[in-house]
């Protein structure tokens, strides 16, 4: 299984969750960045035993749900929407490095085979619900 199948622009998160089903090893989540105008993804979780990564779970998720990364390149400044100006480029990208670094993420180990997320629920909107990984994805 590919981390990152076709149609997607690379990674946008991506976290060590520590080991979620209780074998031992380290699990992964993961949003790839689709090549769409959707802010709708999913969130995978993905773990590599025998020289492979396999899928454990996924959920729906917002992609406003994750953290906005740090920008690069020549900018003299971005737009802060908190404030409602351009502010110098170091600055912002200083205040979403502090963000990404205090995000908890979008899952939880909550028991032996249990998960919590944080998800895109039926009803759209964003929800947190305790589920069992070996469902391998939550009621849709």
């Amino acid at each position: 299984m590919d981390i990152a199948p076709h149609c997607n622009l690379g990674l946008l998160y991506l976290k060590n969750e520590g080991d979620l089903n209780g074998d031992g090893g380290d699990e992964i989540s993961c949003v790839t960045n689709k090549a769409d105008w959707s802010n709708l993804n999913v969130c995978t979780i993905m773990t590599y035993k025998n020289g492979k990564w396999n899928m454990l779970y996924w959920f729906p998720i917002w992609e406003w749900q994750l953290p906005e990364l740090p920008r690069f390149g020549s900018q003299n400044g971005l737009l802060d929407i908190n404030q409602g100006k351009i502010t110098n480029a170091d600055t912002a990208n200083q205040r979403l490095l502090n963000e990404l670094k205090n995000f908890n993420g979008l899952v939880k180990k909550a028991g032996k085979n249990k998960i919590q997320i944080i998800y895109r629920s039926k009803d759209i909107s964003v929800d947190t619900i305790i589920v069992k990984i070996k469902d391998h994805h939550p009621p849709v």
